[in-house]
């Protein structure tokens, strides 16, 4: 049996494998004010996978539990940055979403949210633009979305990608956006996360109601059910919210990624990121 703390080893019976588990409290260097000072610097979510080796807390949770409308959220809705371009993520099914950002240095402004249910994408794509060209005139836009928009569906030949170049005459060219769920997720919560200036990188505007909505809990891991296998308890439930946060995730992943190149190119090293709220601090050397 062992007797060091923080270490579990267990032999599988049926392959003979042994499996190993270190926990951090096997350091004695890493008490529980180390605990609390590292806990504040990284997702709720990433902390308790990779240091306190929990993985049951994806069950029936909010995916971003590290949202907080008291500081996340606008105290009134803030208008665009005109001259800076905006950036829409758009994702699409029975309730197709379209999500309204833009990037303000190392900030990003949730805008504005638009979504309906049981419509196609030929008449969302419609209501967007119109909508866009109303309130947003003369803006230059950019682009993400599912990557399924460039595959043929089942039950229409043509690509959402293509109803979206044709309802824009041409103007609007759809970029895929990042595939991998977990780097989605992993980039909202970057930049829910990281503080600049005292303040979180991304903030709403209150008039996104559904998408604060969906952040605050409505998008959430499924609860244990028949037939779910292990990898499913892992993956967000698809529901009314997933879609406006999909759209969420296509532009904020793809924002983060930019931004990263940007700041290599410029031979700038990325310091340590500042997460959570209990320790403001500033990282203005950054921009």
């Amino acid at each position: 049996m062992n007797s060091i703390k923080g270490l579990e080893i267990s032999e599988n019976p049926k392959n003979k494998f042994t499996s190993v588990s270190l926990h951090y409290s096997a350091d004695p260097m890493k008490d529980v004010a180390w605990a609390t000072q590292e806990r504040t610097e990284m997702p709720t979510r990433r902390w308790n996978q990779e240091y306190e080796l929990i993985w049951e807390v994806y069950e029936g949770s909010p995916v971003h539990p590290d949202f907080r409308t008291t500081s996340h959220v606008h105290a009134s809705d803030v208008a665009h940055e005109v001259g800076l371009p905006i950036i829409r993520g758009w994702d699409f099914g029975l309730t197709p979403s379209v999500v309204i950002i833009q990037p303000v240095g190392l900030w990003v402004n949730v805008l504005d949210e638009i979504y309906e249910f049981d419509i196609g994408a030929d008449r969302f794509s419609k209501l967007v633009f119109e909508y866009c060209n109303l309130n947003y005139p003369q803006v230059q836009w950019i682009d993400y979305g599912d990557p399924s928009a460039y595959t043929r569906s089942d039950v229409d030949e043509s690509r959402v990608a293509e109803v979206i170049r044709r309802n824009s005459n041409g103007a609007v060219h759809l970029r895929q956006g990042a595939r991998g769920v977990e780097v989605r997720l992993d980039a909202v919560d970057e930049l829910l996360c990281r503080l600049v200036d005292g303040r979180p990188r991304l903030m709403f505007n209150p008039r996104c109601e559904w998408a604060i909505e969906a952040i605050g809990g409505g998008y959430h891991f499924p609860t244990r059910g028949k037939g779910r296998t292990s990898k499913q308890y892992r993956l967000p439930v698809k529901n009314d919210w997933s879609h406006v946060m999909d759209a969420l995730q296509y532009a904020c992943s793809m924002i983060v990624q930019r931004q990263q190149k940007v700041l290599a190119m410029r031979g700038r090293r990325i310091g340590r990121p500042s997460y959570g709220f209990q320790r403001p601090q500033m990282v203005s050397s950054m921009r």
